[in-house]
Order: C-alpha cells, then structure tokens, then sequence
C-alpha cells in the first residue's frame, strides 16, 4: 500500500525495513550511530507490513525465554511540540496481569531498571488479554499520564493500526486510525530520568515477565511539530486505500542542466508537474536539458 512519505519535521524516522541491524534513521537528523536502533535477541526482519518490510516480535509465544528487543538513540530527548506515531499489528494480545503489558514503543528513564514511571513517553498493550493499549507521557508538572482509552479503541489483531501522540506542553492527544481518542491537560517538560533507551519489544530490565507483545511494526516517526487531527485521517486513509493519488497531490524532485554555462550546471526544484513551468532562472541564460526526476512523494 502507498506509504505516505516523512517531511521536514521528520526528525526521526525508524523504518525498520533493514534485513539486519543497526535500523537506521531517514529523518531529517540523518543517519547516525547516536540514532541507530540495535536488535537484541531474536526477531523476524523483512517481513511483510503495510508499507514495505517489517520487524516481528515472537512475543509471549517465546514462552520466558530470550527478551527480543530493538533499542537504542538514548541522547535523542525531544522536548515539546512532538508527534509521535507508527504502524503496529498485533498478532495476539498478551496474557491477563499487569505485569504482562506489551511494549509498543517507550523511551525509558533507565536502562538498568524498570519501575514507574517507566518511560518519558511511549505506547503499550495492557495485560488484559482483550487489546486495550496506552499512551503515556511523564512530565515534571504532572508525572507519568496514562491515557485512559476507551474500551472501543482496542487494538485489533491481526490488523495494521496507526497509532500515534502529540503534545504541545499543555496538551496531550492520543490517535488511532485516523481518529482522536482522547484529550487529557498536560504541563510541562518532558522527564526523561536517566535517559534510557527508546525501544519496542521487551522490557531492558526488571524482573517478571519481559512484556514482549507479539506484533509487527514499522515505521516510526518523531515530529518537531505537534500533527493535526487531518494529518493522521490522511495517513491512515492513504495507506489503506491503495490509491493515494485519491487523497493527496503527486509532487517531483526535477533536476535540469544549464548547457549554456561553461561546465553543465545543474539546477533542481520541486513541483507538481514535469515540466519547465516552473523552473528556477537558468544560470548562465539556458538552454536546459531534459528533465530528470529525481524522486516523487505524495502529500
């Protein structure tokens, strides 16, 4: 399915879609070591989601052994305005008790230990054996904020969900599917303790289950911005659909030659056609040669 493509508030994007890792960021921030996520245990890489290939978490299917986890970028500490959203498919729920909660995607106060408030912010799967999730978000006014999300927003199984949050320092929105769930008043910065590891999959540390969930994933993103309620009905309304010109305007890098200049000059520009309509001044007083697409997205 069409995969809406990042923008320029895309600082972090985790596609997920390496055949191994490191699993690297294609945001704005760039690829980097301080940004790289690292597989520990097992997982299943490449496999088939939504929008291109996936990781898989065996999940509680592993019974207790191995903690499978993908972790890593614990400097990359954003404070408001955020967004923060991916694609997950459960394959099935965990098993009833609080401390079988699956995680989603976290960034943890402490790689050493795991006790509340957890995480900065982050999304999990209850232990309720029925799909019910959360979003939380720690701050230093209020603490940890648990959404308290409607039984009728459950994570279906076997399903892709987007799901994603944004706050804006006073305000913290909770999306799925293209829908706002829920609305709670949140103030200040974000906590983030001794600065884990953001992760997705089992827990780093702590006793008790290793609240592995057993899903797929993919595409995670981390805006500088806080998204509208449209951005997220467009994102889940494009990739579902099949057609994303349905819903969203074809745009193309075009690159063009200035002959006329000593050396050839290149000269490259974004627009909605292929064409010269548009094209910046020639240099050197053209002519331009053939144009060339560089790349297309939908937006």
């Amino acid at each position: 399915m069409p995969r809406v493509l990042p923008d320029e508030h895309d600082v972090i994007v985790w596609k997920l879609d390496e055949a191994s890792g490191p699993f690297r960021n294609s945001g704005t921030l760039g690829p980097n070591v301080s940004t790289d996520l690292i597989a520990s245990g097992t997982i299943n890489t490449q496999r088939l989601g939504l929008v291109g290939p996936c990781i898989d978490f065996p999940g509680q299917e592993n019974g207790s052994g191995n903690r499978n986890s993908v972790g890593g970028a614990s400097t990359f500490e954003p404070q408001a305005p955020i967004t923060v959203s991916l694609w997950v498919l459960m394959r099935s729920y965990n098993s009833t008790g609080g401390d079988n909660n699956g995680q989603i995607l976290r960034k943890a106060l402490d790689n050493s230990s795991w006790s509340n408030p957890f995480s900065a912010f982050g999304f999990a799967l209850l232990g309720n054996n029925d799909g019910q999730w959360a979003s939380t978000i720690t701050t230093s006014v209020n603490g940890l904020v648990v959404s308290t999300l409607s039984a009728n927003n459950r994570l279906p199984l076997g399903i892709w969900s987007h799901i994603g949050f944004t706050y804006d320092g006073y305000t913290f929105l909770t999306y799925l599917n293209g829908n706002l769930i829920q609305s709670q008043s949140v103030t200040g910065t974000i906590t983030y303790g001794n600065h884990g590891s953001w992760f997705c999959g089992s827990i780093l540390a702590g006793s008790g289950s290793k609240q592995e969930p057993c899903m797929m994933i993919q595409d995670i993103r981390v805006a500088d911005v806080v998204r509208p309620l449209s951005y997220f009905k467009d994102i889940h309304k494009i990739s579902y659909s099949g057609d994303a010109s349905l819903f969203a305007t074809k745009y193309y890098k075009l690159r063009v030659y200035d002959l006329s200049c000593e050396t050839p000059t290149p000269v490259t520009w974004v627009d909605s056609q292929i064409s010269l309509a548009n094209a910046p001044v020639p240099p050197c007083g053209g002519p331009y040669s053939d144009i060339e697409i560089l790349d297309y997205w939908l937006a």
